[in-house]
């Protein structure tokens, strides 16, 4: 078994400050498209491959994948510094992946100095992470936002870093929504989530949240029409593994 390759910190050196996490949630069944749309190919590429390159371009070494309904065929197109997190109950939802995905986000920020004692690691697939003590927000994603652009969430990061204890979202279509960036303080409510409803509930109850327009967090794909026009329009090669 491969196993996880921590990066040993000079101890000279102090946590970098707001540090950030990506979660891309892409556990789903996908009813609606028929198949494992994580997986359908997009400008020669797999669809969650737009998310995962965008994630690495901004939180290098420190993203999360959750997989479920189609684990090993997801698993299968990750590179190797993007670290799985397995929902074994993707049935629940949504909410359910969210949940799931931040607890063991934690877990392992909260014991990576005792991590070789206990079992707790083995919930994650072996892949390398990056060495951080603790981390003070999580940026989400989703599979299937493909008009998402790394000019998009690099205005998320910026307006998160200049107030780190506040939520911070798209907007879009007249509501918030993801891509978010949810603080530390969030986590104990996030790992409530059991239901569809994702991450917006908490969105709509936060009173101190900031949105940022972005109308391209507006544009999913659902269906094998959707991708087919959103290929057309942006006049992109598409096909499904």
């Amino acid at each position: 078994m491969q196993k996880l390759i921590i990066k040993k910190k000079n101890k000279s050196s102090q946590r970098p400050l707001k540090n950030l996490a990506t979660l891309i949630l892409a556990a789903g069944q996908a009813s609606r498209f028929g198949s494992a749309k994580q997986v359908a190919i997009l400008n020669n590429e797999p669809m969650l491959s737009h998310s995962v390159s965008i994630a690495r371009k901004n939180t290098p070494s420190n993203v999360h994948v959750v997989v479920g309904a189609y684990k090993n065929l997801v698993t299968e197109h990750l590179p190797q510094d993007v670290n799985i997190i397995e929902n074994k109950y993707w049935q629940q939802g949504l909410g359910c992946s969210l949940a799931t995905g931040i607890k063991l986000i934690c877990d392992y920020y909260q014991r990576e100095e005792t991590r070789k004692q206990g079992s707790w690691h083995k919930k994650l697939l072996p892949r390398k992470v990056k060495s951080v003590a603790t981390i003070d927000g999580v940026l989400i994603l989703l599979a299937d936002q493909v008009a998402i652009t790394t000019q998009d969430i690099k205005r998320l990061i910026t307006s998160w870093q200049a107030a780190p204890t506040r939520i911070h979202c798209a907007f879009y279509n007249s509501q918030c929504g993801v891509p978010a960036i949810f603080p530390a303080s969030y986590f104990e409510q996030l790992q409530t989530l059991n239901q569809d409803v994702g991450a917006k509930r908490v969105l709509m109850n936060s009173e101190s949240k900031r949105q940022i327009s972005m109308p391209n967090a507006g544009i999913d794909i659902d269906t094998p029409e959707q991708l087919i026009q959103w290929q057309r329009a942006q006049n992109i090669e598409t096909a499904h593994l």
